[in-house]
């Protein structure tokens, strides 16, 4: 099994069998920094260090892969990080979006991709 880190905001509990099933072991709890950009006090910089902290600790945890999904810049950093610098795997879940009749997404895991590395990714 394939530890894996939910680097999202969101609870993946639901999800664990789902994850056991295509080969990791999630750990259900959001550990991506949690980036409230509409208070103005957070820089790119600020952002990129906490993305930084944050992935320091998964790799400290001893996981092998991140499962990315949420804020553009904050996942570019991951990425780019996550794979170029830290040797972690990755993955984004593969979700439909359906709405609910007042509009609110509904996620439904139905497969997972590995990204690309870095240096895989040229013109």
């Amino acid at each position: 099994m394939i530890k894996l880190a939910n680097f999202t905001l969101h609870d993946q509990t639901q999800y664990i069998e789902k994850w056991r099933d295509y080969g990791f072991e999630i750990d259900p709890i959001p550990k991506a920094p949690l980036i409230e950009f509409e208070k103005g006090e957070w820089t790119e910089e600020k952002i990129l260090n906490a993305t930084k902290r944050a992935l320091v600790a998964i790799k400290d945890e001893g996981f092998d892969a991140i499962m990315i999904g949420g804020l553009s810049n904050v996942m570019a950093y991951a990425w780019y990080l996550a794979s170029s610098q830290l040797g972690l795997r990755v993955i984004m879940s593969k979700t439909p979006r359906l709405r609910t009749p007042d509009g609110k997404f509904i996620f439904m895991l139905m497969g997972w991709q590995e990204l690309l590395p870095p240096e895989e990714v040229q013109l």
